[in-house]
């Protein structure tokens, strides 16, 4: 008898589980949903949340409201979401600096991996490096090639401290085993000024910002860190066909606060999978040099927590320090 009740127990267990979980998900959403976004109007991340938000929209028969919410190195809005309700009514729309500042801040108000749960990758924005026309390489290869046979150091501008064009360039430097000073600028625009004027010969350009001067003749791009060539740039090379695995794009993701319930999570997965496949989206967001790149939730998970560990790697071995 006591086996009888034991196993009738589990079964009830089991059914309401089920029937919760089946609940959340119908009730989703349940009006408004927000996608914070820690950066000011207008970037790349701006532009994929307001896009994202315009077709998830459409399927979901609510609003989709972006909100910029900046400060502290994205920390402000990504606490933000990290304290907000879990039922999906809140979203995150972050990119690589969420996966850099757990080891360049050590004293985050969140946990990272704890606080947050992967909805889905959106887009990637690759790094192009960007050369002054007195470099006399025009490959990668016989850039490397020409700064070890005669022990060459290069400047290299980024947009800052700890970005992804830095990291990526501090990447390269040992990859390739090469010397490279860094200079780091405010945003990509002021490091394309120096370079269109010599003051640098190479540029690690998120976003490939430089791609009109590029096709204008007056600056040439060595390679693009996807890890494929682009369908739109298909004469770019990429840092992988040099060396095999190195790849680095700024992959911008959608997140929710971590105890968000598993059916919501999958219902938004499944709706932004379904966006950035499409091609009215593709369509959109190539129209400012973002990639559309679609994931699971599980998926994210997993990048997300190899991403860290090969940030900390970079930043350690390199001793970049926030601010510094």
């Amino acid at each position: 008898m006591g086996q009888f009740f034991r196993t009738a127990l589990l079964v009830i267990a089991a059914v309401a589980a089920t029937a919760t979980a089946a609940q959340a998900q119908q009730k989703f959403p349940s009006g408004a949903v927000r996608i914070i976004v820690p950066y000011v109007p207008g970037g790349g991340v701006d532009i994929a949340a307001r896009t994202l938000g315009e077709f998830l929209s459409e399927r979901w028969g609510s609003p989709v409201v972006v909100e910029n919410r900046t400060g502290g190195a994205t920390i402000v809005g990504i606490s933000a979401v990290a304290t907000a309700a879990p039922d999906g009514q809140t979203l995150l729309l972050t990119a690589t600096p969420l996966l850099v500042n757990p080891t360049l801040q050590p004293n985050l108000p969140y946990d990272t991996l704890r606080d947050f749960a992967g909805v889905g990758m959106v887009v990637e924005q690759p790094v192009a490096l960007v050369a002054h026309p007195s470099v006399g390489a025009n490959k990668l290869s016989e850039l490397v090639a020409d700064m070890k046979q005669n022990d060459r150091t290069l400047h290299y501008g980024s947009s800052g401290i700890g970005g992804i064009s830095h990291l990526l360039g501090e990447m390269f430097a040992r990859t390739a085993g090469v010397k490279l000073t860094h200079v780091p600028y405010r945003g990509s625009a002021g490091a394309t000024v120096d370079l269109l004027a010599g003051t640098i010969p190479l540029v690690f350009d998120s976003g490939f910002s430089a791609k009109s001067q590029v096709d204008a003749g007056k600056l040439k791009v060595l390679a693009i860190s996807s890890g494929s060539r682009l369908p739109h740039l298909p004469n770019v090379p990429t840092f992988s066909e040099d060396y095999p695995g190195f790849e680095a794009s700024s992959v911008q993701m959608l997140l929710a606060p971590g105890r968000t319930p598993r059916p919501v999570i999958e219902r938004m997965s499944a709706d932004v999978q379904g966006v950035v496949k499409s091609p009215a989206f593709a369509a959109k967001v190539r129209q400012v040099a973002l990639e559309p790149i679609a994931s699971t939730a599980e998926e994210l998970d997993a990048y997300m927590r190899r991403e860290i560990a090969k940030w900390e790697k970079v930043i350690r071995e390199a001793n970049i320090q926030s601010g510094r």
